[in-house]
């Protein structure tokens, strides 16, 4: 039976709703390989349930196999073959009374794309039925944009019908290392390099070292996931090859819009919308910097791709296609993504840094409170993170990623940009993460200095 890691308020979710009196209509959806399948499965494994997996297919045919799945195991399915409508189908999971069941309608936009009148015909069977009703139903997607803007929305059919809608986010850092089974630097480079998704994860041998992982299935055409970016953006955005061009740029340092303008030559509204679009799909997201203030830096904010693999994507294998059509691997390898991997690392894992200071928090292991958390830059300097307690004292932080790991010149570093907050009568902590230790000196000083704090990631 395969495992599920990370997904435990996922699946409270859907337990308090299927424990609850009488019918409910809830909406699942996450970008693809985020493994809403298979939570989904563990999830109906002890209770009576029918799981339609929808197929990009014609209308006819799609209510034929809906039909197939929904009456197998069914009293009626000797006397009925085939639902003649979806009026008809949808009334039938409606008037069940055969005690709680669950329904599953995975990817349901596929069922919507060639008839549109599909969620309306629900709406109207729902709200005719629901109040007698003991079924509930899940309907999910992947295609993320279409799920909130055709499905859900304000102005849709099944608005204010759903008892709860859930977005199925990536893996946190710590189950992502559970899943993978280890808790060393493969491991963590691995995250870096794939994010939280489970599909990519388990792509990665733990007999390899990272480099090989790398080039086995990342760059070697016809690998798993060699064309996965391509096969994402195609299936779930319109007009890629603008998106590619904006991803780029982003991969490349252009984290603003002007700058992302310049490099691409694009105009700064059409940017924008663009980005928009990215944000919803999970793949980027807007970062402002922690505010000591209400309002303050609201509008210094800046662009990054925070999905881990689409970063590595766009970072080193996007703009050297010719190299991976003609094999040059080693060379790719080599000359590019070696001199620059650690730092790429850095932004991988500085959420999985936050990650660790939050559950820190929640243990009281830290020597401080965190009232607020983020990252922080002015024109002066910038910090991968910054903590602060509701007295303003503050926690700097700084991610080491260098093989040669932590030593006391990034403890200097990070003092000397802190003091560049001339922030009068804050009392500072100085944390340092590791990927590879800490030089036994600065661990020596640490020992001595309660406001040193050394954490590997």
């Amino acid at each position: 039976m395969t495992m599920l890691y990370g997904r435990e308020q996922e699946m409270r979710f859907l337990e308090q709703n299927f424990q609850k009196e009488g019918s409910s209509l809830l909406a699942l959806y996450g970008k693809r390989r985020t493994g809403k399948t298979e939570l989904l499965k563990q999830f109906c494994k002890d209770k009576s349930h029918a799981f339609y997996v929808c197929r990009e297919t014609t209308d006819g045919e799609q209510i034929r196999l809906f039909s197939k799945k929904v009456l197998e195991d069914s009293p009626l399915k000797d006397y009925i073959k085939n639902f003649e409508d979806w009026e008809t189908a949808f009334t039938f999971l409606l008037d069940q009374k055969f005690g709680k069941s669950v329904v599953i309608i995975d990817e349901f936009p596929y069922m919507v794309q060639n008839n549109a009148s599909i969620p309306s015909i629900l709406q109207n069977v729902w709200d005719e039925k629901n109040e007698q009703s003991n079924v509930m139903i899940v309907l999910t997607g992947s295609a993320m944009t279409y799920m909130e803007n055709e499905i859900l929305a304000g102005d849709k059919p099944l608005f204010g019908r759903t008892a709860g809608s859930y977005v199925l986010n990536e893996l946190s850092y710590s189950a992502s290392l559970s899943l993978l089974g280890q808790n060393n630097t493969w491991a963590k480079e691995s995250y870096g390099i794939l994010g939280g998704v489970p599909r990519y994860l388990q792509q990665f041998s733990s007999l390899k070292t990272t480099e090989q992982n790398i080039k086995d299935h990342l760059l070697n055409k016809g690998s798993a996931l060699n064309n996965e970016v391509d096969y994402l953006m195609k299936q779930d955005l319109r007009e890629p090859s603008t998106y590619y061009t904006i991803l780029e740029a982003l991969a490349s340092g252009s984290d603003r819009i002007g700058e992302i303008s310049k490099q691409t030559g694009l105009d700064r509204t059409k940017i924008n919308v663009y980005l928009k679009n990215l944000q919803t799909y999970k793949v980027v997201e807007r970062q402002q910097p922690l505010a000591f203030e209400p309002q303050k830096n609201a509008h210094n904010g800046r662009y990054l791709i925070s999905n881990n693999y689409f970063r590595f994507y766009f970072r080193f294998m996007y703009p050297h296609y010719s190299w991976l059509e003609e094999g040059e691997y080693d060379r790719l390898y080599k000359e590019m993504i070696e001199p620059n991997l650690s730092h790429f690392l850095k932004g991988s894992l500085i959420p999985a840094v936050k990650e660790t200071l939050l559950r820190m928090h929640s243990d009281r292991s830290l020597p401080m409170d965190i009232d607020k958390i983020g990252p922080y830059w002015d024109k002066s300097t910038s910090f991968d993170l910054l903590a602060c307690d509701s007295m303003r004292n503050i926690m700097a932080v700084e991610l080491v990623t260098d093989a040669s790991g932590a030593d006391l010149s990034d403890l200097q570093n990070l003092r000397d940009r802190v003091a560049l907050l001339k922030l009068a009568g804050a009392e500072n902590t100085y944390c340092l993460f590791s990927l590879h230790g800490f030089a036994t000196n600065l661990e020596q000083m640490s020992k001595l200095d309660s406001t040193i704090l050394l954490l590997n990631i």
